[in-house]
């Protein structure tokens, strides 16, 4: 292709403590709660892209293999995009009490699930849903658009 579309590329990383609650960072950049991670940058792999991005934003320093969602984000707010999901699995309390928050953040907490509906936009609690289900159900990889599984 002469002129390919330009196109985002990010990881992100759904995580849990040991009472099952979901991790997340708190940008001063955006608006709501989002799971850690961000963009790729040039020849980064979506899972180099979320382990950098975890450890710049929680200090966290996890093995990231493990897709379980991918969300396709059209032209909005950002260019179009695909959001690949990873399972960081459920964090031990050693590692809960080392989380730092990023200079890019206004804060992390771990989240209930019954209670993402008072911190993160309807498509992050849609993604955050989807990847908690599928990691629960092993039922495999969903497709996601804007948080909504397609099919």
């Amino acid at each position: 292709m002469p002129n390919p579309p330009a196109r985002r590329v990010g990881g992100v990383v759904i995580a849990f403590n040991e009472a099952g609650d979901v991790l997340m960072v708190d940008p001063n950049y955006k608006d709501g709660w989002i799971l850690p991670g961000g963009s790729a940058e040039k020849d980064e792999a979506p899972n180099e892209a979320a382990a950098r991005h975890l450890l710049i934003e929680t200090g966290l320093v996890l093995d990231l293999w493990e897709l379980v969602a991918v969300d396709y984000a059209p032209v909005g707010e950002y260019p179009e995009g695909l959001n690949f999901v990873f399972n960081g699995g459920i964090l031990k309390a050693r590692q809960v009490d080392r989380i730092k928050t990023g200079e890019h953040l206004n804060g992390h907490r771990f989240v209930p699930m019954t209670e993402l509906h008072e911190y993160a936009q309807p498509y992050q609690r849609q993604r955050i849903g989807q990847a908690w289900e599928a990691r629960r159900d092993g039922k495999g990889l969903p497709l996601l658009i804007k948080g909504e599984p397609v099919g």
